[in-house]
């Protein structure tokens, strides 16, 4: 067994590291989507749930629709990075969450 440093590279198709100002910026965005339904979730009750990904869809529209913010190709990669590694996590796909 080797211990893993705390370094996490992503790399992308054709094995170019992503930079990692741009894994850091959307992992900032994805904390962020997380933290509102967290927040619009203390005040639901079981029957008025929704799956945790149609939750994180809505929540990341409404965003960009109101930021004016529109994310590069590279950066909906990364940010979908992380969604699947929360997917990883919970051992079932967003929409079963």
């Amino acid at each position: 067994m080797h211990k893993l440093g705390e370094r996490c590279d992503l790399f992308q198709e054709g094995g170019q590291a992503t930079d990692p100002s741009i894994d850091k910026r959307m992992d900032f965005h994805f904390n962020a989507i997380l933290d509102v339904v967290s927040e619009w979730r203390k005040d639901k009750s079981q029957n008025q749930d929704t799956p945790l990904g149609e939750k994180v869809q809505e929540v990341k529209k409404n965003f960009l629709q109101e930021s004016g913010i529109q994310f590069s190709e590279l950066e909906e990669k990364v940010l979908q990075f992380h969604l699947s590694n929360l997917e990883y996590a919970c051992g079932s796909t967003l929409d079963q969450v």
